[in-house]
């Protein structure tokens, strides 16, 4: 199959070197299973199934690259007519996967729907952002759009699960074969023989026609055809260009001499193993600063992509001379060439391949050299409002806490009141920014007290440069309101929230969402307060306001759903309470699943309803379902777990009265 020029390669996915070999068969495979070559030029239809398919195999197995390779063939582009998304995942994606799925959501409507279709709904304090996987179904599905995703380093079948209900075709590469039963799992492993070959005279920039020594074809043997490690070595400098058998015969004795001295208590090193420390040597050999910057990776979250930046940091620090850039752009240039990092297309940012960061880990010179240079270099930069102003709370808060991992201390509080303070006599504007990019940080990471104190001060400086009644001063009460509750500060909570409902009724359309939003939060922490009657109302104008609003996002009307049930429930309504929350569990089961924390509320107080109807055996079912995922979620020490748990011992009393009777 022919792949066309780079130019439809999706953002985020590896670039495709000169010297990357075609698994034409492979690729066959993968087509096949899409249903591309027998339908080619066939527009979507209505009621079309999306396929998916995945590419499993070990690290380094090359699954990534040849998921890369076949996005850009001219078939795949003709037939999802270029709507092909690459989505980065990695471990622990099903704990962060509304956020993930958000992100997806941004992009399908940039790169898939042209922009054509409502921003999805982002996340302020105390309201998550829009349903990632609904939002997608329904913006795509108007037009019955057919579009990619290649959803790269999967080991949570979770993840596989929403870009299903998203309505996307998926092809995913993993290390499970059985990852996602029912979908079809093409194993890679290693390369044939020639195209070992092939690979080796690419990478060693010989020609197609070189005649390759006897020393590289041991090598291939020795590496099991294992795509990572013969790129690897044939980018080493000491054989590139270079056909002669005592070249290869010397790289290849390097890493058998390795694997004999490297292992512990005389045991032989792990093949790969051998390759990587041996590689050391050739890094060295090459630019000292090279291995230094392998080293100081070692400080980044695995998984994470990075700007060139990060490396001029990590080798320079503040020196941010266009001579540093360009040196360490260099030194990128050649970790990439050997395969160490991958070079995201279009967006320019790296990421470290996974086999070479739990190498790096084990180093005892990395560990010297990143605590004794490139962490100080690196905290000071991560620190600074710089680095604030630049990078995503979630991709700052992931740093942090790999930070604090290294230093060994624990969890890093405050980290950027030292750069705040040293700006607190410059422009308004800079501070203002900074100010509400920390709060947002200290928000994302649970930290309520920091970010309580970052939106007060926020709060001071927007009302004396924008007067007391800007809607933006609205979003900081609010944002206040629900930081100050989790504090302690109920008391507060309420007034703060009043505030931002005020001016957003003066300043906003009646039926404007922010409204909704603190109307909802204003009934939830009245109730809290015992204001029964009153919060309803707020909860009920909320409601209406969605409801008008043809709200598409089902997470929040089941949430306004739940909350409306609970004021019923309060005042002893029961089958109306019953009504409400049946509603509001169908579409938070829908949306999240059967075994959410979310779902485990709605079940808990629909239990409460039975209780008190005097059906003791649906409240034990309802209240044993969620007990079940409460303590799976939270521990059987949560006091949510303790309150379930003592109202199924009520029912179990109950229950052994009327049977006494």
């Amino acid at each position: 199959m022919e792949r066309p020029g780079r130019v439809n390669i999706p953002s985020g996915a590896p670039s495709i070197r000169d010297w990357y070999v075609e698994r034409v068969g492979v690729a066959t495979q993968i087509c096949h299973h899409l249903g591309i070559g027998t339908s080619n030029g066939i527009p979507s239809f209505p009621g079309e199934q999306p396929r998916m398919v995945g590419l499993a195999g070990p690290g380094g197995a090359g699954k990534s690259t040849v998921a890369s390779m076949v996005v850009t063939q001219v078939d795949v582009q003709a037939f999802f007519r270029g709507r092909v998304l690459w989505l980065s995942v990695g471990k622990g994606a099903k704990d962060r996967l509304p956020a993930l799925m958000f992100e997806l959501a941004n992009r399908v409507r940039e790169t898939v729907l042209q922009k054509m279709a409502r921003r999805p709904r982002e996340a302020t304090v105390g309201i998550n952002s829009e349903d990632g996987a609904a939002y997608i179904r329904e913006e795509a599905g108007k037009g019955d759009t057919r579009f990619l995703v290649v959803a790269d380093d999967v080991w949570d079948a979770e993840v596989l699960g929403e870009l299903r209900r998203a309505g996307a075709w998926v092809i995913y590469t993993t290390r499970k074969t059985e990852l996602f039963p029912g979908t079809p799992a093409i194993r890679l492993e290693e390369v044939l023989e020639e195209e070992a070959e092939m690979m080796l005279r690419r990478a060693a920039d010989l020609g197609e026609q070189a005649r390759l020594p006897p020393a590289a074809y041991e090598l291939m043997k020795r590496c099991d055809f294992a795509v990572l490690d013969l790129a690897l070595v044939g980018r080493w400098g000491n054989i590139r260009r270079r056909s002669c058998e005592s070249a290869w015969r010397a790289a290849l004795d390097s890493i058998i001499e390795t694997q004999r001295a490297g292992g512990d208590g005389g045991q032989l090193l792990p093949w790969r193993a051998a390759v990587l420390r041996a590689g050391l040597g050739v890094l060295a050999s090459d630019n000292p600063q090279t291995t230094e910057l392998y080293y100081a990776l070692a400080l980044l979250p695995t998984g994470l992509a990075f700007p060139p930046e990060v490396a001029l940091i990590l080798l320079y620090g503040d020196d941010f001379s266009e001579s540093a850039l360009k040196a360490a752009e260099a030194v990128l240039g050649t970790l990439e060439r050997l395969s160490i990092l991958t070079l995201e297309e279009n967006s320019g940012w790296y990421h470290v391949h996974e086999n070479h960061v739990d190498f790096v880990l084990d180093r005892p010179l990395a560990k010297h050299y990143t605590r004794d240079t490139a962490l100080p270099r690196w905290r000071r930069y991560i620190s600074s409002v710089r680095a604030l102003n630049t990078y995503s709370s979630a991709w700052l808060d992931k740093v942090w806490e790999k930070l604090s991992k290294v230093e060994g201390e624990g969890f890093v509080r405050s980290p950027y009141n030292a750069a705040l303070n040293a700006i607190m006599d410059d422009s308004e504007g800079e501070l203002l920014e900074a100010l509400r990019r920390a709060a947002e940080f200290h928000f994302c990471r649970e930290d309520w007290s920091e970010a309580f104190d970052k939106y007060s001060n926020l709060l001071l400086i927007k009302e004396q440069t924008a007067g007391p009644h800007h809607p933006d001063v609205a979003k900081i009460l609010h944002n206040l309101g629900m930081c100050a509750c989790e504090v302690g500060r109920e008391k507060e909570t309420e007034g703060y929230l009043r505030r931002a409902l005020a001016i957003q009724e003066e300043k906003l359309a009646p039926d404007d969402p922010h409204i909704a939003s603190t109307l909802h939060s204003l009934g939830v922490y009245t109730r809290k307060s015992g204001k029964v009657k009153e919060a309803e109302g707020f909860i009920r104008r909320a409601l209406d306001i969605r409801k008008g609003k043809l709200c598409t996002d089902p997470l929040i009307l089941g949430r306004t759903l739940h909350s409306l049930g609970v004021c019923a429930y309060d005042a002893v309504r029961l089958e109306e309470a019953e009504d409400l929350l049946l509603r509001a569990l169908a579409t938070r089961e829908g949306v999240l699943g059967s075994v959410h924390l979310e779902v485990a509320d709605t079940l808990h107080v629909l239990g409460g309803c039975a209780l008190k109807a005097g059906r003791m055996e649906d409240a034990e079912k309802l209240y044993l379902r969620a007990l079940v995922i409460r303590e799976e979620k939270l521990g059987t020490d949560h006091p949510d777990v303790s309150r379930t748990l003592r109202n199924l011992g009520i029912c179990s009393v109950h229950k052994a009265r009327l049977e006494e009777r």
